[in-house]
Order: C-alpha cells, then structure tokens, then sequence
C-alpha cells in the first residue's frame, strides 16, 4: 500500500453506551462565556468495603434447565461513605439451601459518593424447585479494588538476542474500557506472555486486559505463529460491547483459522470473550497491501472497521490509487457491507465511531490531485448505518497546505463531532509556517455538527519554535469525548514543548483537553527520559475514557516509562490512567 503518512494513526474507543464510538458516560463540562469548566477530579480516599452495599434485587429472566429452575437478577449498589468508589465488587456468600451459585458475581466500575447504581452485570442461580429469592435470604461479601497507581509498561518478555534493527517490538497502538471498569490494550509485539510461547523476532497482535485497579488479567497472542516476513502486522484498533465481549482489528500476513489469505497484507477482526477466548475471527483483502485504521462497537456488539487499500476488495471497484474502505459486521462475525470508497486520487482513513442511533462517522486525508504535494485534505464524513453518506467535511485551506484526519469521536446523541489529526496551516493565526517545505505540523482539533457536518470551530496544539515561524512536528493521534460532548481530549507526541509543559526527550507523549466552546483547558507532556542511541522516546497513539470519566492513554516508549526495566534499544508499549480534571497521573 502506498500510504499517505509515514506512521499509521488510529481512533479510540470509549466505553459506556457506545462502547468503542467515541460517546461514552464520562463527566460533563458546564461553564459560561468565554471559558469552560473543568471536571472534578474522582475521589478515592475515605472509602472502605464496608460502605458498600447491597440494597436491591430485581428478577430479569427465570426459565427451565432440565428438571431444575434457574434465574437471574439485576442488583443494586450503594455507596454509604463521602468519596467515590471504583472497582465496587459484590460476591455471593450464602443463598438458601437446595440452590446454586451459576454466577454470583457483579462489579460496578464507578459509583459516585453517596449513590446508587444497578449493573448490567447479573448474578444467576438455580433451585430443583420453583421459588422466589428476596435480598434478606441472600448474603454478600463486598470489596474494592484498589485505585489504579502509576504506569504499566509491557508486560511482554523479549528474546534474548535480536537480529537486525527492527525497532517495532512493542508497540500500543489502541486502548478501550468496559462497563466494569476494566482496560484492555492491544497493538504489535514480537515479545510473548506466560502463556504463549512465541517464535523468535516475530511481529504479531497481542491483546492485554487489565482490571480497574491496574492488575493484569491476561495477555494473548492472535495467533502463536507471528511475522515471518517483517510486514507491519498487529491490532491497530480495539472495542468493547455492553457485555464485555472485545473486538479487535489489525492486520495480518498469515491466514486465521479457517480463513484464507488474500495478498500481501490482509485485514483482520476477532471477537473474545471477557476471559480472552478467541470466539470467532475472519479476514479479507486484496492481493496487494491492505491497511485497518480503527474499529468502533456498539453496545449490541455491531462493529464497524475502516482502512485503505490500493488493491480491489471482495466485491468493490478497482481503486484508481488509493481508496478507503468501511466494514460492518454484526455481533456473529457476519459481515454486514463492505464498501470501497473514492473520493480523490489518495484516499486514506484515520479513524471510525459511531452514535447512539448507529450513524458511521469516519476521518481520513484526501488528495484530489496527483503528486505527493498536492494539498492533501483531512476530512470528517458522517454515514448512515446503512452505509449511505450523509455529508463530508474537508478541512485544509486553500493552496498549497497539508492536513490530516488521524482520529474521530462523537457525542451519543450524534450532534457533536470531533475530529483530531495534523496540519501545515496555522488555523490561529490564519497562516502557514513561512519556510513550508522545511518546517513542521501542528496538532489540531476541530469541532463539527453533527447533523450536517458545519465546522463550527478549529484549533492549533503547537510546541515552541526553532526559528521565526518555523513549527516542531506534533501530531495528533487520538481523541475521545464524553457522552454529551461537552469536553474533547487528544493525545499524541511532540519533540518539543508544549505550553507550559517541559521536555522529556527526543518525543513525549501529551494529552490535552478542550472544552466544547473550543477553549483548551490544560495540556499535560509526559515522557521518559532519552536514553543513549535512542531517537524516537516516547509515542501516545490511543486514548479512552472509564465510566466514572477516568483517561486511559497507551503507546509506545523507548525508556522506563513505567515499572518496567529501561529499554535502550527497542520500544516497549504502555498504558497510564490520567485525571480529567487536570491530566494528572493516579
């Protein structure tokens, strides 16, 4: 494939109702005039398991299993102390005799100081004989998972001995969160867990789940088989339906179970449980090089995948160059539509989420002239769930500028939409960098309507200079927003500083957050430190928000970012929790 950028860029996930669209149940922004308010950071303090409790029972479904009856129940949590909970967690103790425990667990992610919730999570038991339970005939033990603290860096053991100067051995590239709470990270390693035994120096997917307070759950390999022919194989994006099932995209040079190979590089998606069993996965292709950019969930399971290809997909038009494509399947592993899509003469997606109602929202980068400097155009185009477009918005000045459209978020309801990438044009200062060919990109983010794509505002992140008018490369990578769309967070890298922030190395991570009136409300530069030799430090490619409104950033670090030993001669993937209110770290 031919590709627009030198890096791949992808959208998060979210969870909450849209899991993995962009929408989820975080906090919202209030404020008036000119300036936005910030969230309040989460309390965690002050709580103990015995202000948990199990105040409600509510019957959901009975039916009959054999000679015996079996029922299931909704219950509801409550938060006696003064600061939130996270990580709540009750677990039948005792139940009446003659019944047993089918499933007696349920978890709540996040249950403000003081109130209630009712999980989706049920509990199941079952009795010989008909018979209706009440709370009172019931016992629980109740606990709290710690709060999550400091940063995980990869998980994954190394070979001994490397060949060569593949510098790609870990990288995050997508991050999501279920409605417990819990984080599940995927990207490339050539590296293996505990319970995969992997062949030397090959590149495949991994997915990674850890619970709410940052403990490891599992690890898993797609396949145990890697890379053998040092393609760029990996997952490139990662969702979450309401009952805790993952979905992953990436790409692949080896066929899947059952599968065939169409070319050089296919498409993947795979379906796994909440314990990391692998449910079902399919691939397609074209017999040249395919790329996947990003992946969006439903709550009912429906996933929705976008990328690129310069070959002919199964059923579509042989591309003139380059064109996007859009995959929807269903919670099966069906395929609903597969569509190639040309706008231009190189067309290339960033990233994909979806609304409430199901509506498609994609970002990309288009160029409408031959050339490698041709004025390519970021774009946000909004598709119906049919697949049908219902508007697209270019965003690029006139002339000779540059833009690109690295990732996507939308409000639930579909009535504000956020589109994040990189660009050579100062939409601040209404112009660009002097010396174009030789100077650098700025982040930016861009607010859009939902309803017919009307830009409503745009806005440069960017570093300190060299010389006058002369940028450092940043670049957004990632971006989400809560449920209503009041705040928008990206994320990405720098090789500089950013406003008010302070070098770490040769790149740093960021993240920073803007209100939905456009005002940037802080921006928080991380990094580890550069290493000798090393030239590439530290890389934020994916960024989700918990149900309680909680950030999850992962990436890529040459360094020790986290607990890990240093790396000094390859890049090792990572994941953080940061506090929306501030971008603090927990």
């Amino acid at each position: 494939m031919r590709s627009l950028r030198g890096a791949l860029c992808f959208c998060t996930t979210l969870s909450g109702l849209l899991l993995a669209a962009g929408c989820g149940d975080g906090g919202s922004v209030g404020g008036a005039g000119g300036g936005a308010a910030l969230l309040a950071d989460t309390a965690v303090a002050d709580v103990t398991t015995n202000q948990l409790a199990v105040t409600g029972l509510q019957k959901t479904a009975e039916r009959r299993v054999g000679s015996a009856y079996e029922y299931t129940y909704r219950i509801t949590l409550r938060n006696t102390s003064k600061g939130s909970m996270t990580g709540a967690r009750a677990q039948l103790s005792r139940v009446p005799a003659g019944t047993t425990i089918v499933d007696g667990s349920v978890a709540s992610a996040f249950i403000a100081a003081g109130a209630s919730v009712t999980p989706t999570d049920t509990i199941v038991l079952r009795s010989g004989r008909a018979r209706t339970y009440d709370s009172a005939a019931l016992g629980w033990q109740t606990s709290i998972d710690p709060s999550w603290s400091g940063i995980r860096q990869g998980v994954a053991p190394y070979p001994v001995t490397r060949i060569g100067t593949n510098n790609n051995s870990a990288v995050g590239r997508s991050v999501a969160t279920d409605a417990a709470g819990n984080v599940i990270v995927v990207g490339s390693t050539d590296g293996g867990f505990a319970n995969v035994v992997n062949p030397p120096l090959s590149l495949g997917t991994f997915v990674a789940k850890y619970s709410p307070s940052g403990k490891l759950l599992w690890g898993r390999r797609l396949l145990d088989q890697g890379n053998p022919a040092g393609m760029d194989e990996g997952a490139y994006g990662v969702g979450v339906d309401a009952a805790g099932n993952i979905y992953v995209t990436g790409q692949t040079v080896t066929a899947l179970p059952g599968e065939l190979a169409a070319g050089n590089l296919d498409i993947f998606i795979a379906k796994f449980n909440g314990n990391g069993a692998r449910l079902w996965a399919h691939q397609f292709g074209s017999n040249q090089l395919d790329s996947v950019r990003g992946i969006a969930v439903a709550a009912n399971g429906t996933a929705v995948i976008v990328g690129d290809s310069v070959g002919q997909l199964p059923l579509q038009p042989p591309p003139a160059s380059q064109d996007f494509f859009i995959a929807k399947y269903d919670s099966a592993g069906k395929r609903v539509f597969l569509q190639s899509i040309d706008l231009g003469r190189n067309d290339e997606a960033g990233g994909v989420a979806l609304d409430r109602a199901g509506n498609i929202y994609v970002a990309g980068t288009t160029s409408q002239q031959a050339g490698d400097f041709a004025g390519y155009k970021a774009f946000a185009a909004k598709f119906n769930s049919s697949g049908a477009r219902q508007w697209l918005t270019l965003v690029g000045e006139t002339g000779f500028p540059t833009a690109h459209g690295n990732a996507i978020a939308v409000a639930a309801d579909g009535a504000t939409v956020y589109l994040a990438g990189h660009v050579y044009y100062d939409f601040d200062m209404g112009g660009d960098p002097a010396d174009f060919l030789n100077a650098d990109g700025d982040a930016f983010i861009a607010r859009f309507d939902g309803a017919g794509g009307t830009r409503r505002w745009i806005h440069n992140l960017t570093s300190g200079t060299l010389l006058p008018n002369r940028h450092f490369d940043d670049e957004a990578l990632g971006v989400v927003t809560n449920a209503a769309g009041s705040a928008v967070y990206i994320t990405g890298y720098t090789p500089a500083v950013l406003p008010g922030q302070a070098s770490h190395g040769a790149e740093d991570m960021f993240v920073a957050r803007y209100g939905s009136n456009g005002a940037r409300n802080w921006v928080s530069q991380r990094g580890s430190g550069l290493p000798a030799g090393a030239v590439q430090n530290d890389r934020a490619y994916g960024i989700a928000m918990d149900p309680g409104g909680d950030l999850f950033v992962t990436g890529s670090t040459i360094g020790s970012f986290g607990t890990a030993p240093p790396n000094t001669d390859r890049r090792n993937w990572f994941v953080l929790k940061m506090k929306p209110g501030d971008g603090g770290l927990y």
